[in-house]
């Protein structure tokens, strides 16, 4: 099911009871390091005010150009790099599949493109969230959260796009074993095939042979198609659990 604006409301409140909670016991947690890509002098003007005006973030720098984004992101290391996917005539895709294939940081497109071909092509490079530029404040930062933490994040107006145009990504009645919402899970968060089974101390067929059940049994093709199932049926648990926004 897509999140509706009380559902983002209610969650960012979530996070934020949590947020007071959790720095009762534990104290102050680190803020979330963030690069932001974006052609547009106003688009980053705003986004480098909401989060500065945000404790929970720290923007770390800003370009508008694809080989600086790539250079600063080496350099800076930042938690996530919010990039608009539009920009460099596609070189910013092969910047994403480049920056997340060495682990140098997380990202989120944040994009006017809400086609599920570009998610489906974001999520086959790396990337971890994909959120339209249309989307109002607090679900760009429940996005930030959950992309920090390697939770993947699809926009709801993009999940609504993919249901109007037929897309398939799963039903919540078609049900999965406990071990295959599990995997589910890990392949949705962007695990290989091989960390999912260190991570769970099983085989590499045994993972493999869960992955072809789990894609056969909910007739898609895509790690796009799996994530979207993911979030509308709730298997990321906890989607606000350690979300730290006020």
């Amino acid at each position: 099911m897509a999140l509706t604006g009380h559902d983002i409301h209610f969650r960012f409140w979530m996070a934020t009871q949590m947020r007071e909670e959790t720095q009762l016991q534990c104290g102050k947690s680190k803020s979330i390091s963030v690069l932001i890509v974006d052609e547009h002098p106003v688009i980053r003007w705003g986004l480098n005010h909401l989060l500065e005006a945000k404790s929970d973030f720290h923007v770390l720098g800003e370009t508008a150009s694809i080989s600086e984004a790539i250079d600063q992101a080496y350099a800076l290391r930042p938690d996530v790099t919010i990039m608009d996917i539009c920009m460099g005539n596609g070189k910013a895709f092969a910047a994403v599949e480049q920056l997340c294939m060495e682990g140098i940081t997380r990202i989120l497109a944040f994009t006017e493109r809400e086609t599920w071909d570009c998610v489906e092509t974001f999520l086959a490079t790396g990337g971890t969230g994909y959120i339209s530029k249309r989307c109002p404040p607090d679900e760009l930062l429940l996005a930030l959260v959950a992309v920090s933490e390697g939770r993947p994040w699809i926009s709801p107006s993009l999940r609504r796009v993919a249901d109007a145009t037929g897309d398939k990504h799963g039903s919540a009645s078609q049900d999965l074993s406990p071990r295959e919402r599990e995997i589910a899970t890990l392949v949705a968060r962007g695990l290989t095939s091989r960390q999912i089974a260190t991570q769970l101390c099983v085989s590499l067929k045994t993972v493999e042979t869960h992955r072809y059940r789990i894609f056969k049994e909910l007739q898609i093709s895509s790690r796009a198609e799996l994530v979207n199932y993911v979030i509308e049926n709730g298997l990321l648990s906890g989607l606000a659990s350690h979300a730290l926004i006020r």
